[in-house]
């Protein structure tokens, strides 16, 4: 597994992709049936409790209907 090595803060991409999960009215438990992961995985993936692999990240991107490189350079909520 490739695990996320990007020049930016992991906590703050977590954030966002919580912000964007919620802004699109999709619970956790949605966004673990789509990755095929437990919602309690996926809770430790939104709270920064476990590495992401690149792999998963771009699923979640996906589902989010957002771009992977969108994801990882939101600067601040009004972005999305």
């Amino acid at each position: 597994m490739i695990l996320l090595s990007i020049s930016m803060n992991q906590e703050a991409l977590m954030d966002r992709i919580r912000a964007l999960r919620i802004s699109k009215g999709i619970s956790q438990e949605e966004m673990a049936f789509a990755l095929d992961i437990s919602q309690g995985n996926y809770a430790k993936i939104e709270n920064n409790k476990v590495a992401i692999g690149l792999s998963k990240l771009n699923r979640i991107a996906q589902f989010l209907e957002v771009e992977l490189s969108t994801l990882i350079h939101l600067q601040k909520k009004d972005d999305y």
